[in-house]
């Protein structure tokens, strides 16, 4: 996607801001907090040099993955930034120098690592290369199609709604694969096999509050939405019991995957409710394609004002504030806090990958409707998408603070940061999404006066 929506001045600098990101989350994050030790460069190149594979069980491969999906988009930026934009012939000697690039960068941070309590071995080394060359592989020969998606993205219309609705269901579908710990080995299956019964019996968040589970329900209906959208983007027109067909034998093969993952619970009942997500993404889709939507625009901003209160209070029981238990910021400050969660990305780096990524995914979608509030009450603009930003920062940090006043609660600083990208993203993707349907409201009336003519 070189050029059409990222320079190569843009690619570098993503790729540096992320590759310092990497190196901050590979070394100051860790249990420890910043203790570098103290034994010098020969020492350091010595221990290096003395790394070794070592054997690891099945408990140890989500860290595996997700090590080889973190240099994944290093690998991609890096080779959009060399990439040439004319010159055919310097395409192959771009892409292994990006993955030269990469492989040493990889190197260099486990060598940085030694310095620090983290585990360096042939393992991770391994996994973070075949990242790298991942990363480059997708570039390389995605080019010309992510070039085209990004044309089609800009110039509107059914085309682009498709492409987002596409991007979305496969990040949706990847959601459901997360710790991404493959069933690889004999002993791997048929221990999965015989927890098989159990899992697909249970029902997902029994033992929580019922507020988390509504959370939990709305998690899993909003999830396959987008894929019935797509779905009906796809092949409109379809009828009802077509729709739900195709709903409940899409979210049956949505599971199958899932069963061989090691730490997922795909349970039996999820089945039903991602069909009705998935009917009613289609059936969503459908309604707003047959309105005349630039006639709408009044209605939405009173809309948007009227969300307001709902989605604050959403907010609140979302996050454990409705409650009448609050303690004084004085008893709040004489429970102990640990100092290392005071130091960015720590509180994801001390828990599960699974874990990591769904409070980061529920954050970023629970934060990011202030954008799309911001977009109807105001409309299009990057300075509205700046306010978004800056209030849904304010608002996060406002609710961690509540947190920490909240008995049995613990803040954390990362959320504000999450909250602050996700609403400017949310007034973005309102305003791509009104812009694409009225896109398709044009080519409906093209359609139409074309029928016209060619009937008279």
């Amino acid at each position: 996607m070189n050029s059409p929506t990222i320079s190569r001045r843009g690619w570098f600098a993503l790729a540096l801001l992320y590759a310092l990101v990497v190196l901050y989350a590979s070394t100051v994050v860790n249990i420890m907090g910043v203790r570098p030790a103290g034994f010098d460069l020969v020492e350091g190149w010595r221990r290096f040099m003395s790394v070794r594979y070592i054997e690891h069980g099945s408990d140890q491969r989500a860290d595996w993955t997700a090590n080889l999906l973190m240099i994944m988009p290093l690998g991609f930026m890096l080779t959009g930034w060399l990439w040439p934009r004319e010159r055919l012939f310097w395409r192959g000697p771009a892409a292994l120098l990006a993955l030269a690039i990469a492989i040493f960068y990889v190197l260099a941070v486990k060598f940085a690592q030694l310095w620090f309590p983290r585990t360096v071995t042939i393992n991770y080394i391994v996994a973070q290369s075949l990242g790298a060359c991942a990363g480059v592989l997708l570039y390389a020969l995605g080019y010309a199609r992510l070039s085209a998606s990004a044309r089609n993205l800009r110039a509107g219309g059914r085309a682009a709604l498709i492409i987002a609705l596409s991007i979305t269901s496969l990040v949706a579908f990847a959601f459901t694969l997360v710790p991404f710990d493959l069933v690889l080995s004999g002993q791997d299956f048929a221990e999965r096999l015989a927890r098989l019964p159990q899992v697909l019996l249970g029902i997902p968040g029994s033992g929580r509050s019922a507020q988390v589970r509504l959370v939990l329900l709305g998690g899993a209906l909003g999830l396959t939405m987008p894929m019935g959208a797509l779905f009906e983007a796809w092949r409109p027109g379809r009828g009802g019991a077509a729709i739900t067909f195709i709903a409940v034998l899409a979210m049956t093969a949505l599971i199958v995957p899932s069963l061989f993952i090691i730490s997922t619970n795909p349970a039996l009942i999820t089945i039903p409710i991602h069909a009705v997500g998935f009917i009613i993404g289609a059936h969503g889709l459908r309604w707003l394609g047959r309105q005349h939507i630039a006639l709408r625009r009044p209605a939405v901003a009173r809309l948007g004002w009227l969300a307001i209160l709902p989605y604050l209070a959403l907010v609140l029981v979302s996050n454990g504030l409705a409650s009448s238990d609050w303690q004084t910021l004085a008893a709040a400050q004489a429970v102990r806090l640990d100092p290392h969660r005071l130091l960015p990305l720590w509180t994801f780096y001390n828990i599960s990958k699974a874990q990591a990524t769904l409070s980061i995914t529920t954050h970023a979608v629970m934060y990011a409707p202030i954008g799309m509030i911001i977009w109807a009450i105001a409309g299009d603009g990057r300075v509205w998408r700046w306010l978004a930003a800056l209030l849904g920062l304010l608002l996060a940090a406002l609710v961690e603070f509540a947190r920490y006043l909240r008995p049995g609660l613990v803040p954390d600083i990362n959320i504000p940061v999450i909250a602050a990208f996700a609403a400017g993203f949310g007034a973005w993707a309102a305003q791509f999404l009104w812009r694409v349907l009225d896109g398709m409201a044009h080519e409906r009336q093209y359609r139409a006066r074309h029928m016209l003519d060619r009937s008279s």
